[in-house]
């Protein structure tokens, strides 16, 4: 209950003023209504198991949370500050933070954390400290295994240019669903974009056959396959020993 326009003026029924700003941070107005509206949303909405902290333990609200599970808890989160945009587009307000600042983010088991951009792997535990962009979204996983790196096996059909590859990922126990980065180079270390691709690895296991086209050069071919969610990454070769350059043009014909 409000008794005055300050926070030190709220009067706290049930718990101390400290232990409110602990659960539910400094208090603005308003909050019973808020509190009533959180607890219909709260048995109506899933719950979101993400939980955001301001660098001195307070929650921190106005962070947009979301969630894909991808299996044996295992999940990717994304989080986001919220904020509102003037009728120009130009002016963001109302953010809960307005430059890059440190955050904890936590679940209520621990889990191997990654940062899904660097790839870097951030620790184990229940939380992590990361530092949030005000217009950048924070894109984390939290697996319940570490993951090493990616073998590949790769096995030549023709030595004009086809290939089976096998990629498995590496990991402390059984993987769940992951997606890998595939990525060639040629011969002289240019990346090939019409061979990236990124596929789909139930698992942590993806088998394919791959073709290079019967004009691109003899050489050694250079393939990269990177796991998106933690930066895992196997390497392997190519080997292409001719180019079939006649087979593009039409023989001529004799007088």
């Amino acid at each position: 209950m409000r008794e005055g326009p300050m926070p030190d003026d709220f009067l706290f029924h049930g718990m101390s003023g400290p232990e409110y700003v602990k659960k539910f941070g400094m208090p603005t107005g308003g909050e019973a209504l808020r509190l009533v509206i959180g607890d219909i949303l709260g048995d109506s909405l899933p719950v979101n198991p993400l939980h955001v902290w301001s660098a001195n333990g307070t929650p921190l609200r106005g962070m947009k949370r979301e969630q894909f599970n991808l299996g044996k808890d295992a999940a990717l989160f994304a989080v986001l500050p919220l904020g509102r945009t003037d009728d120009a587009g130009t002016t963001v307000t109302g953010q809960s933070i307005t430059e890059p600042t440190p955050i904890w983010v936590g679940l209520d088991e621990p889990r191997h954390w990654f940062d899904v951009r660097s790839g870097a792997y951030l620790g184990w535990g229940a939380s992590i400290q990361v530092t949030a962009d005000p217009v950048r979204p924070l894109l984390l996983t939290a697996l319940p295994y570490r993951t090493e790196r990616i073998y590949i096996k790769i096995g030549r059909t023709d030595p004009r240019g086809s290939y089976t590859v096998h990629a498995a990922l590496r990991a402390s126990s059984e993987p769940v669903l992951h997606v890998f980065h595939v990525e060639i180079t040629d011969p002289l270390g240019k990346v090939l974009r019409h061979y990236t691709q990124n596929v789909v690895a139930e698992g942590g296991q993806w088998n394919s056959d791959i073709v290079l086209g019967v004009n691109e050069a003899a050489g050694r071919y250079h393939i990269v396959i990177r796991d998106v969610a933690t930066g895992a990454t196997g390497t392997g070769d190519l080997l292409k020993d001719f180019a079939e350059y006649s087979a593009l043009v039409e023989p001529k014909q004799k007088d």
